[in-house]
């Protein structure tokens, strides 16, 4: 039996080395794809929501701010500080309450 060239050993050599690197290419891709999912859903029910949260916490904290500067005004200064607080409702459901989830979050934080 005759042996084979050098050239055809070391493409039989690169190509058998060549296979688990593709095939290992592939489920990387895969995994990754599952992970890029999993972030995805993660900033849809958490990230988003607690910044959300957080605007509206900060609202909030403009909202009591008003009303005290409304409650501490001369009689004459109101109206403006009405419109004010107006504003800031107005702020609110457009920005904060858009971004929140429509289904509530379940014990574990998926939606039932």
């Amino acid at each position: 039996m005759q042996r084979a060239s050098l050239r055809s050993r070391v493409f039989a050599v690169v190509a058998l080395s060549a296979v688990p690197a593709l095939v290992g290419s592939v489920v990387g891709i895969a995994a990754l794809s599952d992970v890029n999912h999993g972030v995805v859903e993660i900033n849809q029910r958490s990230v988003r929501t607690l910044a959300a949260l957080g605007d509206l916490r900060d609202m909030e904290g403009d909202m009591r701010g008003g009303v005290r500067g409304y409650v501490d005004a001369a009689p004459a200064d109101r109206p403006a500080l009405k419109q004010d607080i107006g504003t800031t409702d107005n702020q609110v459901t457009p920005t904060s309450l858009r971004t929140w989830p429509r289904t509530p979050a379940g014990p574990t934080g998926s939606a039932p």
